[in-house]
């Protein structure tokens, strides 16, 4: 699977809402386990004040995200733009190799 980052913007300000309203009950743990599928699962999710949130996706497509909130119920109040991003250093994952040249991969 590609690691994608996906920017998510709201329709309206009565969808982020809604989004809210939805999700604000669930726990960490059920907001990623409820948010995959054997092709895509969520990894983190990062929310502000803004019509905007970001994710952060390991997927084998962008497609494989689209048929995930497509199955929630999530492209009828969101636009989803994920992009693939070849290039992943985390702190939770020091390797000892360089981080390499994206356009390389």
């Amino acid at each position: 699977m590609k690691h994608f980052i996906a920017t998510h913007t709201c329709f309206s300000e009565e969808a982020r809402r809604a989004f809210i309203e939805n999700t604000k009950a669930i726990t960490h743990k059920e907001m990623i386990e409820g948010t995959k599928s054997e092709t895509a699962k969520l990894l983190a999710h990062w929310m502000g004040k803004d019509e905007f949130f970001f994710c952060h996706w390991l997927a084998v497509s962008e497609e494989a995200i689209h048929e995930v909130l497509e199955a929630q119920g999530l492209a009828d109040i969101i636009v989803t733009n994920a992009n693939e991003m070849v290039r992943f250093v985390s702190a939770s994952d020091l390797k000892d190799e360089p981080v390499g040249d994206p356009d390389d991969q």
